[in-house]
């Protein structure tokens, strides 16, 4: 995959998430009239972290070469969208359920999705192509969400459709946040090489 492909990719799908979490937005808006505080303590760490991560993003972009600051903005937008997404869905399947214990066979399968993605280390145009194909089933099942919520007719099988693109998000944001930050990582040093840099430039 060209630089230029990249480049073009990144940007289209980070406009592309950031309209999916403005979406997401307003969900939680509507859901926030009925407050549920693991949820909110959740929610917070998430944003705890996501203030590390930043930090080392921005870190990293002082670090690297003027040239390369566009990709990086780009990507840790990109990056953080995607932690919006996850995090958002999630609170709105936890405003819908009670039984923690459903939740149980996603995360086995969340595990087995992270032991295979260790294995890959380098993004091509398939995995481009795959983002692409799991992001527009969210926007659907966000859409779906949307309608229920606003004919108040939120139902377990519509909480079964969101928990499976939870599934996806989990396999394409890389197992959360952190291995979406090693997947930032493993881009970089791609980069790095390609311009001939040393680590130690860089980190």
């Amino acid at each position: 995959m060209e630089t230029k492909q990249k480049f073009e990719f990144i940007n289209n799908m980070t406009n592309k998430i950031g309209k999916i979490n403005t979406q997401l937005i307003n969900i939680s808006e509507t859901l926030n009239t009925h407050p549920d505080e693991k949820t909110i303590t959740i929610y917070n760490d998430a944003l705890e972290y996501m203030e590390q991560l930043d930090q080392k993003l921005d870190t990293c972009r002082r670090e690297l070469e003027p040239e390369k600051y566009e990709l990086i903005d780009t990507f840790r937008k990109q990056t953080y969208r995607f932690g919006s997404i996850k995090h958002g869905i999630k609170e709105f399947i936890q405003s819908q359920k009670n039984n923690q214990q459903l939740l149980e066979p996603q995360l086995k399968e969340y595990k087995r999705i992270q032991e295979n993605l260790e294995k890959s280390t380098h993004m091509d145009m398939e995995y481009y192509d795959e983002i692409t194909n799991k992001v527009e089933l969210v926007e659907e099942h966000i859409q779906i969400c949307e309608s229920c919520i606003s004919e108040s007719k939120v139902d377990m099988e519509i909480c079964e459709m969101i928990e499976e693109e939870c599934e996806y998000l989990e396999e394409y944001s890389i197992q959360g946040i952190q291995d979406m930050y090693d997947r930032f990582i493993n881009l970089c040093e791609d980069y790095v090489a390609f311009y001939g840099l040393s680590e130690d430039n860089w980190w």
